[in-house]
């Protein structure tokens, strides 16, 4: 296991650790499922801050995990996006010419002949890999493996005051079947919740999942992990 790229911001050594530790037995206890490698994500961002303040990029030796930055920036150019993957052809359509309208030049021209070709499809299931490449190089796609998790971080302070403030958790997995990587995030958030729970000894973090569970498998697997808000 390699790490990529971090972001450190404060004290928070102990929870790098603690992030990079928990997915590196994760992988180890499915070598079978990623065979080919892997790459994982996991950013914590304050609500009006551009950049996060806590990030750990990691990836297997080998490599792997083609799609991670694709689904990475797919929740990043959509706000209301809870989770890549989780859409029907119309909904993924209607986002693909949300983006089309942005862009400009040579770019709006090539990205046209991918929406073009997206009408020859009933479902999307059917998306040819041509299409699916090409979406991901403009860091675009509808594999599942990318979860958004609002939380509420409230911290009691030195004066004994409590101070409290919005955030959102991304977590991103590449590398396994679809279904699998959607897997891979919940155990992420999982054992990212209980890292938190242990080191931010004056914090308490609510997690916000209601936009995740109303989707179906989504819904499931935070269920079956048994992942709850606190």
């Amino acid at each position: 296991m390699k790490i990529l790229d971090t972001t450190i911001c404060g004290s928070n050594r102990e929870l790098l650790k603690a992030v990079v530790d928990d997915l590196e037995l994760l992988t180890s206890k499915h070598p079978t499922s990623i065979e080919n490698g892997w790459h994982a994500i996991i950013s914590m961002h304050r609500n009006g801050e551009a950049k996060p303040y806590f990030r750990a990029d990691m990836q297997a030796d080998q490599g792997g995990g083609n799609f991670a930055i694709a689904k990475q920036r797919t929740l990043e150019q959509f706000s209301d996006l809870s989770a890549t993957g989780t859409e029907d052809l119309a909904a993924f359509r209607n986002r693909l010419e949300r983006y089309f309208d942005n862009l400009s030049g040579q770019r709006k021209a090539l990205f046209k002949s991918i929406l073009d070709e997206m009408y020859r499809f009933d479902h999307i299931e059917q998306m040819s890999s041509i299409v699916i490449n090409a979406l991901r190089d403009y860091g675009l796609t509808a594999y599942l493996g990318a979860i958004r998790v609002p939380y509420r971080d409230r911290t009691i302070t030195e004066s004994g005051a409590v101070d409290s403030h919005d955030g959102t958790i991304e977590i991103v997995f590449s590398g396994a079947k679809a279904w699998q990587d959607l897997i891979f995030c919940g155990f992420m958030l999982d054992n990212l919740q209980r890292a938190l729970k242990r080191l931010w000894k004056y914090d308490s973090v609510t997690l916000q999942l209601d936009d995740l569970k109303k989707d179906q498998q989504c819904g499931m697997v935070l269920s079956l992990i048994g992942i709850e808000e606190t």
